[in-house]
């Protein structure tokens, strides 16, 4: 791929290259920086600008309304809600939330957040599935309840 980097973030330990990518339809394109490059090329050409400010002024960032490094610019931001079940986990996750915006309601074990629904969200609910339930919004808890049914099949040998 021909690629014009912008932006340089680690997650999970984890370095990610946001750039331009004509080969490519996602506008910022999203390239893990590991093992996997096996060889890069410097091309001569003229260096493509980003239409992405990752940084304004107002201290918001690119990244505020998503949990890990995938930002869908045209999904919009969600209220979820999650349910947790057990005491321990929810002080655990209220002592390491999954995202800036989590509210904490400890009467309930209620947890409410403003993200985009998007895979990092989705890995993240899925480490403490045994233990949360999603509220809201439904078309999520249906994904999550879908993923735990084709669990058997993933576990079954010939």
């Amino acid at each position: 791929i021909e690629f014009h980097p912008h932006y340089l973030k680690m997650w999970n330990n984890k370095w990610y290259a946001y750039g331009y990518s004509k080969d490519d339809n996602f506008d910022p394109y999203t390239l893990p920086v590991d093992l996997l490059i096996e060889k890069v090329v410097f091309k001569n050409t003229k260096f493509i600008e980003s239409k992405i400010n990752y940084h304004s002024e107002d201290n918001s960032t690119f990244f505020d309304d998503i949990i890990g490094v995938t930002n869908d610019l045209s999904k919009p931001v969600e209220k979820i809600i999650l349910k947790i079940t057990n005491k321990d986990r929810y002080l655990r996750i209220k002592h390491k939330p999954l995202h800036a915006s989590c509210e904490f309601y400890d009467d309930k074990f209620l947890i409410t957040m403003h993200v985009k629904v998007n895979n990092e969200l989705i890995n993240s609910l899925m480490t403490h599935i045994d233990e949360i339930a999603i509220v809201s919004p439904l078309k999520l808890r249906s994904n999550l309840i879908k993923k735990i049914n084709n669990l058997d099949s993933s576990y079954k040998t010939n």
